[in-house]
């Protein structure tokens, strides 16, 4: 017959199980390694790398933070934000071309009707899969 593990095997036991539970999910917590823009009103997710700056309108444009430079009758853009992977690049100073880290604007423009259809379509034409996964899933 067995004899049952002493008290103090069974509780070194359990303090390995937690030790390694506790490594796990600090693992799992320390992070993507990235942030995520989002604009809820034109359901916009873009994920850019942590350590990158932002620079919301009211930073691009402070003389006026309310108006969008980049709105024409056009091209209207809803959403304007700008990223730099150098923290300390004002904004005053974006884009710079010639910076040797990444930067730049996310533009968006909402599409509507016709020219939703016709740049969906393209899409479609380009990837196949896109059109399928509409097809599996339903609108918004």
């Amino acid at each position: 017959m067995r004899r049952p593990a002493p008290p103090h095997a069974r509780a070194s036991a359990q303090l390995i199980c937690l030790l390694a539970l506790a490594g796990i999910l600090s693992a799992s917590c320390g992070g993507s390694g990235y942030q995520y823009l989002t604009d809820s009103s034109t359901h916009t997710f873009v994920k850019i790398p942590s350590g990158w700056r932002t620079y919301d309108k009211a930073e691009l444009f402070p003389a006026s933070p309310r108006t969008n430079p980049f709105r024409d009758v056009a091209n209207p853009i809803d959403y304007v934000v700008a990223f730099s992977a150098n923290a300390s690049t004002p904004p005053t100073e974006l884009p710079d071309w010639t910076a040797s880290q990444p930067q730049g604007y996310v533009l968006v423009h909402s599409l509507q009707g016709a020219e939703r259809d016709d740049k969906y379509a393209l899409q479609a034409e380009r990837y196949p899969g896109f059109a399928e996964y509409q097809c599996k899933t339903s609108p918004l």
